[in-house]
């Protein structure tokens, strides 16, 4: 008898065991079932395809890396924005909690429009950027969906939306332009249209496959700190305001008037700078990142 109660108290034992891990297994279903709950309830309030990556072209506001080829070298021998110490608007869009954190990132820091090597005060070619017309197909190429019958056959693009960067280096300062910086000058509305028309273009090939544009209007002359800049970066002269605004205002008018689609946000707003005067500090950045989600959202209602 003593066996037999030995053995029924193992098997209640047992059954306790199987209960309490039935319990366990019970709660751990439940506490996943929940974060997963959680987790698709975010990115269903942002009302924005998450199955899509954001691309961005641009300069060091969208990514403050600059370019370096396979020696090691490139423009400012491939140093980053305040030495890595720095959150570029592509970084703060990856963060962004609304977001899916997809971002194909082909901006480059010091980067134009149009190619352009690196000036020094008496020559060029210390290095080089390629234009945003190049990034933008290195974007496309990074999400192009082909016929895997024809491969020649491009059925669509895996996004919805292009961040054009702003402000671009042309024509803000020596060196953002194809000269030589001591012999180098304003640009002259006829140079500052010039830059538009690349900008334009690439606007244009976007709206042309079905991809929204997204422009950040330039921040105000007097928010950033051109002084310090200038003194920075041992330059012999950057923009002038009435030159900075006539950039501005052409640039957002034509926008406007030529690429109808273009999301223009105002997300330099609230524009400081970190210590070197130009580069949006860590704010300026997720604010900025802020906007573009809430103009994005509105879009698409």
């Amino acid at each position: 008898m003593k066996k037999k109660y030995s053995i029924n108290r193992k098997g209640e034992a047992m059954k306790k065991m199987n209960y309490s891990k039935e319990r366990l297994l019970t709660r751990l279903t439940s506490t996943v079932v929940l974060t997963v709950f959680l987790l698709m309830g975010s990115s269903v309030n942002a009302d924005i395809d998450n199955d899509k990556p954001i691309l961005i072209i641009g300069a060091s506001y969208e990514n403050g890396v600059t370019p370096i080829d396979d020696n090691l070298f490139g423009p400012f021998y491939g140093a980053a924005v305040n030495y890595g110490s720095y959150l570029s608007l592509g970084d703060a869009l990856v963060r962004n909690d609304q977001l899916n954190g997809f971002v194909i990132n082909e901006a480059r820091g010091g980067a134009s429009v149009y190619y352009r090597e690196y000036c020094g005060p008496d020559s060029c070619g210390f290095g080089s950027w390629q234009g945003y017309d190049v990034q933008f197909q290195k974007a496309l190429s990074r999400v192009v969906i082909r016929d895997p019958q024809n491969p020649m056959n491009i059925l669509g693009y895996n996004a919805d939306y292009l961040i054009m960067g702003t402000p671009t280096n042309d024509c803000l300062h020596a060196g953002g332009v194809e000269e030589p910086q001591l012999v180098s000058d304003q640009c002259t509305t006829e140079e500052l249209n010039h830059v538009i028309d690349g900008y334009i273009n690439i606007a244009q090939q976007a709206v042309a496959i079905g991809i929204t544009p997204i422009v950040a209007i330039y921040p105000d002359y007097n928010d950033i700190n051109w002084q310090v800049f200038q003194t920075a970066f041992a330059l012999p002269w950057v923009i002038n305001e009435s030159t900075y605004n006539e950039l501005k205002g052409l640039f957002h008018s034509r926008l406007q008037v030529e690429v109808p689609e273009v999301l223009l946000v105002e997300a330099w707003d609230q524009f400081k700078p970190i210590g070197d005067g130009l580069h949006p500090d860590f704010d300026s950045s997720t604010n900025a990142a802020k906007k573009i989600v809430k103009a994005m959202k509105e879009h698409i209602k």
